[in-house]
């Protein structure tokens, strides 16, 4: 009923906009087919007006002369047939409404050139794009007047004072600068789409822009780079495409949350997320954290929070609010990264800001496209463990080494169920057993739209399905329908723009257990009949507690719904006002089971337990803004004036059936003996006024000013406002005359840039401030049904927004006509005040508090990306990319750091996601045991974490950084007519967690390449140590040294993409608009020195977690 009421909702408004749409829709521009030679110019003009209605009158001594005209137009737009008609004629024409008036072309003298400033005319025109659509907005200025206009909404301008035969330079965002020679009549110019990197659309904050005049450090992915990715995630499909960012999995689940960083962590609040503020169609994804939050611990002492995302319930990892966005309803997604570029959304970008924007309605001939791809996977690589042979041979030199008979009596050292009681010889690949399935990924997507330049429309839909390659879990499944509506008035002052979109998902899992090390020879996991075989496994090892979760499924669904309507209405030729209004709502419900039959008969827990979670976030902003757009003096005047309000709410109850006593009533909470509810609610509000002015003179010299004031409802009484701002400023030095004789003739662009703003940071939990009551389960309750309450954190009212100070220098570089293009950045970023939990005695009643800390930390970096068109012909055309980041953080101050909770933690200089551990010194060539540095020469190795490391007691000396300082990555794509391919791959320098067992000889399997370098006697010079059943402290403290970390280099080729387009001949008999078929495969190639499968996998998770997987696919797509 809950969705019935939804659609019902959003039907009416949705067929309102649609009808008006097809209402108002019109006849397309007309278009221009003729080829002729040496032909009179009449006469092509009386064949123009056969095909357009246009109407031509000529001067009256005009058709006396019969100027021979050659051209070739097919389905030109008119302007576009015009202007090539005319090229080169000494003639000139205008055209009011379809009449085009035609008149001999003023001659002009060349001696007395441009200087003559009394030879001045009335420049008129319009500027429009390849499809014959106006382009408003689009700047046109002459080079030796300095004269400047804007077009209007209909695409036409005008400019006075501009000399006769001057170059008159035409610019539009995403599209290619043209030049021309100013002369008499209208210009009609026709822009093309640019191909390269300086010119193409980058989205910010409330407007658009381009590389060449941006003054902020803003990275764009367009959507056809990554929409071959078989990911049901699109963060997943920017593995090194953007410098400064880094993308880490928290599991092999495509569902699950994934940790992002742009330009490193600058918190030490370690448990709350960095994530950056993401934003869809203009709607902010917004996740209040209601229970705490998931921890990727990629040492043994440093933990990362990530988002647990839209399923707060914690029965999983959580849920990645992006998941089962459809990667190929993708337009672009830019990346904003410095003060500049995210001081306008305030303390929401605080992290940085991800603006994704999917594709929209068009203009044109109406078009439907189908796309269906089809693809299967497999496991990329296993891990090389022993077979049973070499496994039972390791164990009988382990009790040999240590002077032990194997025996059958449990509890004693030579206790050796796996030689003498499991059959020694079953052998089976556990790896092969669990992820030795081949998956299936499959999608569908259509889209339709059409349009006039007055309304557009675009309504599309996708599904897809993936079945996992684990034999014991199932799969997942995502659906959507999108929708979006834009219409325009007649005189084009007002123009409305709605977008609907509905996404559902559906995610079935099961906790695996870790089995690559499992006992080759150990028995079948479950018995024929479909149970569990605890009593044959637990005879030899007790593991009941992870074959529990074998049988213990969860399933999760969900369905979110966004909208977003926007207004917007023109006052004058300058000023224009619009508001928009954004919502966005999650519900999703989380069950896990856990049956009888999957209970360890040997524990007491014999009943069965159901949990349900309800999660649901509801996001609404009103945002109304004035933007103001004006010729001032030979420059560019915007400005832009708005206000946020946005109101998010998160709901979370979990309820908990308990003590079934069969599984048959397991499918209903009302059957449950015990019911027992946890609920968690949040509210977050905030208001914000925010402000853009810029100038850009004479298309050189660039000033960007933007600022936003802030209120959040994290903050207390007197405490909730913040104000935050930037200034960015640019020069593209290339446009200087002084230096253009200077630069090499192949340089066709020079321009520095730079920036410095305070953004703030609320990076806290909600209403922290205040006291908060809630109950607690165990307590007993009051005259039986009276629970009490008790307070849940110690409040402060004294905590205040945190800053950050940030600096951001570039440089630009083009060579060849921009066919060439570099832009390389240094960073330097101070976050003071920094907001954390601060630790605290146990005995307060609490175990920390909200308190802004003393702390400055500093983040500074590299980033640089290249950019090349090498080939560009009528066949072949190849382009490349690259991308480069290197990125560093410290502890920069901490004023009295000795008497804080943190002395233990943290050094003063040093990064604060660095990990001390022991020195490894490798394996004593007279016993095989692993050693280490004795640092303080005390006589014995130890770890005291109370103290900084290195001192007193403490033998940690060796600093190790987990998270990866080099990240490199490109694209490269080759065509040839109408066969293209495309490559995707990066490079990461890192420290691995490392794939070696800490045990040689116990229960459990190990690697070849420890097995083969093992110690196997007196003097020898081993990299492994010696087998042995005897599991002692000099073993365990392996995974506290740096023998657990490796220095490792990691390529990969992570996605190859085919591609083959039609021709249009075969289209135009099969009556298609276009169609193609494509081939792809990811994580194709994985190069590195690691000795373990992947060392990015074992970084973020376990060693022995899920291995990588490789999908292949095959698309076929029809546009009709």
């Amino acid at each position: 009923m809950r969705l019935e009421k939804i659609f019902r909702f959003v039907s009416k408004p949705c067929a309102l906009l649609i009808g008006l749409c097809f209402a108002q829709t019109i006849a397309f521009a007309q278009r221009v087919s003729l080829s002729v030679q040496n032909t009179s110019l009449v006469k092509v003009c009386k064949e123009v007006e056969k095909q357009t209605g246009y109407y031509f009158v000529y001067a009256k001594d005009l058709k006396e002369v019969n100027t021979p005209v050659t051209v070739d137009l097919k389905n030109e737009p008119v302007q576009s047939a015009l202007t090539k008609i005319f090229k080169g004629l000494p003639y000139q024409y205008e055209v009011i409404d379809k009449v085009v008036s035609v008149n001999t072309k003023k001659a002009t003298s060349k001696s007395a050139g441009i200087a003559d400033m009394q030879d001045t005319i009335i420049l008129k025109g319009i500027v429009v794009g390849e499809k014959d659509e106006p382009l408003p907005g689009a700047s046109v200025m002459s080079t030796k007047t300095k004269r400047m206009a804007l077009t209007n909404e209909k695409g036409q301008f005008e400019m006075k004072g501009v000399a006769l035969d001057e170059e008159v330079v035409f610019s539009y965002i995403g599209y290619t600068p043209k030049k021309t020679r100013a002369a008499g009549g209208v210009i009609i110019m026709v822009l093309e789409p640019s191909q390269n990197q300086l010119d193409q659309v980058q989205i910010r904050g409330y407007g658009k822009t381009s590389q060449r005049y941006s003054t902020g450090s803003i990275t764009t992915v367009q959507g056809k780079e990554i929409e071959q990715f078989p990911v049901m995630n699109p963060l997943l499909a920017l593995q090194g495409k953007v410098p400064g960012m880094t993308i880490s999995q928290v599991s092999a689940n495509p569902s699950d949350p994934i940790k992002i960083e742009i330009r490193g962590r600058g918190s030490l609040n370690s448990s709350m997320p960095a994530d950056p503020l993401i934003i869809i169609d203009g709607i902010p994804i917004t996740v209040l954290e209601l229970t705490p939050a998931n921890s990727t611990v990629n040492s043994f002492s440093q933990i990362n929070a990530v988002s647990r995302g839209f399923d707060q319930s914690g029965l999983t990892n959580g849920m990645s609010p992006l998941f089962g966005v459809n990667v190929s309803d993708i337009e672009s997604i830019s990346v904003l990264k410095d003060a500049d570029a995210t001081a306008i959304y305030g303390s929401r970008g605080a992290n940085g800001v991800i603006i994704i924007n999917t594709k929209r309605a068009k203009a044109g001939r109406n078009n439907l496209t189908i796309g269906y791809t089809a693809g299967i996977t497999t496991i990329s690589k296993f891990y090389d463990v022993l077979n049973t042979t070499d496994y039972l041979n390791l164990r009988r030199e382990a009790f040999a080494n240590d002077g032990l008979t194997p025996s059958l009596q449990k509890g004693s050292p030579g206790y050796a169920g796996d030689l003498l009681i499991w059959d020694t010889t079953r052998y089976t690949n556990w790896q092969k057993y669990l992820y030795g399935g081949q998956g299936s990924y499959q999608k569908v997507n259509a889209n339709y739209s059409g349009g006039t330049d007055q309304n557009t429309y675009s309504l599309s839909g996708n599904y897809t399905k993936t079945k996992s390659i684990t034999s014991l879990s199932g799969d997942q499944q995502s659906g959507g329908f999108n929708m979006s509506v834009n219409s325009n008035s007649k005189n084009k002052k007002f123009r409305v723009m709605g977008s609907l979109t509905l996404n559902f998902t559906k995610d079935n899992q099961a906790n695996l257990m870790d089995l690559t090390n499992f006992v080759p020879n150990a028995p079948s996991l479950f018995k024929e009949n479909g149970e569990i075989n605890f009593a044959e496994l637990n005879a030899v090892q007790a593991m009941g507690l992870s074959l529990m979760s074998l049988k213990q499924p969860i399933d999760r669904k969900s369905m979110s719904v966004n909208g977003s309507f926007n207004a917007e209405y023109q006052f004058t030729d300058y000023l224009t006002g619009n508001v928009a209004v954004t919502y966005s709502r999650n519900t999703g419900s989380t069950v896990k089971i856990v049956p009888i039959s999957s209970l360890d008969p040997s524990t007491n827990q014999r009943t069965g337990q159901r949990m349900v979670a309800d999660n649901k976030n509801t996001t609404m902003t009103v945002e109304p803004g004035l933007r103001f757009s004006k010729n001032v003096g030979n420059g560019l005047l915007t400005a832009q004036l708005g206000s946020t309000y946005q109101s998010t709410s998160s709901n979370m109850l979990l309820t908990s059936g308990s003590n079934y006593l069969t599984d048959d009533f397991l499918g209903s909470l009302s059957f449950a003996p015990t019911i027992k509810a946890t609920e968690a609610k949040s509210q977050y509000k905030y208001v914000g006024t925010f402000f853009r002015a810029e100038y850009i003179y004479e298309m050189k010299y660039m000033l960007n000013l933007s600022g936003r004031r802030d209120g959040s409802s994290k903050f207390g009484p007197g405490k909730q406002y913040g104000n935050f701002g930037a200034i960015g400023a640019g020069w593209v030095a290339s446009e200087e005359e002084w230096l253009k004789g200077i630069l090499p003739k192949e340089m066709s662009l020079l321009k520095f840039y730079g920036s410095y703003g305070i953004t703030g940071e609320q990076g806290i939990g909600d209403y922290q401030y205040l006291i908060q009551w809630a109950t607690q389960n165990g307590l007993a309750s009051y005259e039986g049904d009276i629970m009490p309450l008790l307070i849940s954190l110690q409040a402060n009212d004294k905590f205040h927004w945190s800053n950050s100070k940030m600096l951001n220098l570039g440089i630009n570089l083009g060579f060849f006509n921009d066919r060439l293009t570099f832009n390389g950045e240094w960073y330097r970023k101070i976050s003071d005040d920094q907001l954390i939990s601060f630790p605290t005695g146990s005995f307060t009643g609490f175990t920390s508090y909200t308190a802004n800390s003393p702390a400055s930390v500093l983040n500074t970096g590299v980033n640089a990306s290249l950019s090349a068109h090498i080939i560009q012909g009528k066949k072949w055309n190849w382009r490349t990319s690259f991308t480069a980041s290197n990125n560093r953080n410290e502890l920069l101050s901490y004023p009295s750091l000795e008497k804080s909770p943190y002395y233990s933690r943290y050094v003063i200089g040093k990064p604060i996601d660095e990990v001390y551990v022991l020195k490894y010194t490798g394996i004593d060539p007279q016993t095989g045991k692993y050693t280490y540095l004795d640092a303080n020469k005390d006589g014995s190795i130890k770890t005291n974490y109370s103290v900084p490391a290195g001192t007193k007691d403490d033998d940690r000396v060796v600093a190790v950084t987990p998270t990866p300082r080099l990240n490199l990555g490109g694209n490269t794509g080759l065509s040839y007519k109408n066969i293209s391919v495309d490559i995707s791959f990066y490079f990461k320098r890192m420290n691995a967690y490392s794939a070696v067992s800490q045990q040689m000889g116990g229960i459990g399997n190990v690697s070849y390449e420890m097995y083969r370098n093992r110690w196997t006697h007196p003097g020898q010079n081993a990299t492994a140590p010696r087998a042995t059943t005897n599991f002692d402290e000099i073993s365990s403290m392996f995974r506290l040294s740096d023998g657990q970390y490796e220095k490792v280099n990691v390529f990969r080729i992570n996605q190859l993409s085919m591609n083959y387009m039609l021709p249009s001949k075969y289209l135009q008999k099969a009556k298609l608009r276009t169609a193609s078929l494509g081939l792809g495969v990811n994580n194709l190639l994985l190069i590195t020195n690691y000795q373990g499968v992947d060392p990015e996998v074992n970084y973020m998770a376990t060693v022995s977690s899920m291995p990588p997987t490789r999908t292949y696919t095959i698309t076929l797509s029809v546009g009709l």
